[in-house]
């Protein structure tokens, strides 16, 4: 695109979602790549500075990687799941170390 944000098509927009923001690019559990990861928290918070939502999914599983995921999420007033698994069949009340 031109750079220019096509603020009538962003009001339509309620919410967007953005997968692997932080762990689970490259691999499930692993760090998003920061070069990768700068560009989709820079695409996400250009929603966000326009009233939309974004809700966030990264594929991780360890506790550590997990409660960082909610965290740097939280920190950039995204709405986020860590998910152990990529079916995404569980709720975060299944994840035991959710940190909501």
């Amino acid at each position: 695109g031109d750079g220019i944000v096509q603020t009538q098509y962003v009001a339509s927009i309620d919410a967007t979602g953005r997968e692997d923001m932080f762990y689970g690019y490259d691999a499930d559990d692993i760090e998003t790549p920061a070069q990768d990861r700068q560009h989709l928290v820079d695409l996400c918070l250009l929603f966000e500075m326009h009233g939309v939502a974004v809700l966030a999914t990264d594929y991780c599983s360890t506790p550590e990687n997990m409660d960082n995921s909610y965290l740097l999420n939280n920190e950039k007033g995204f709405i986020s799941f860590a998910a152990d698994e990529r079916e995404l069949n569980k709720t975060a009340a299944d994840v035991s170390s959710c940190v909501i």
